[in-house]
């Protein structure tokens, strides 16, 4: 009867192996297909990080190339301001010296000759049948 339990036993062992080497191939397969779609959640994570990455570097560029024009501006209104700061300083230096002549000019005096000035006055087109100047004809 010994042999028989020990027949029995042994077959419950092995049928027990069998059970947990189909459940271990069925918990592996289980972790392949986990795997794979980890895999290509990884894979679409990488392109979108790398379409991410593309896009805040172009505009990290347009950004750049605004700073660049601006930066040119400035540059060139301050040369303007620059300029237009050494002409006010010449015409300031211009009146300081227009100043100092008009102190230093002598009133006219009363008995001063006289200038005529004579002044033409041409036509106009309105009255063109009475000349003011005799013809050169």
């Amino acid at each position: 009867m010994m042999s028989k339990k020990w027949e029995m036993a042994q077959q419950l062992r092995e049928q027990y192996k069998l059970e947990e080497e189909d459940l271990a191939k069925v918990k592996l397969a289980e972790l392949a297909k986990k795997k794979e779609a980890l895999s290509r959640n990884i894979k679409v994570l990488r392109k979108t990080a790398q379409r991410e990455e593309d896009s805040i570097r172009k505009e990290i560029e347009a950004v750049r190339g605004r700073i660049e024009r601006l930066t040119l501006g400035l540059e060139k209104m301050n040369d303007q301001l620059g300029k237009q700061g050494e002409l006010l300083k010449g015409l300031g230096v211009m009146i300081e010296k227009e100043a100092e002549d008009t102190k230093q000019e002598k009133p006219l005096e009363s008995n001063s000759s006289k200038q005529t000035c004579l002044l033409y006055t041409s036509p106009s087109p309105r009255d063109r049948q009475k000349s003011r100047m005799p013809s050169s004809a």
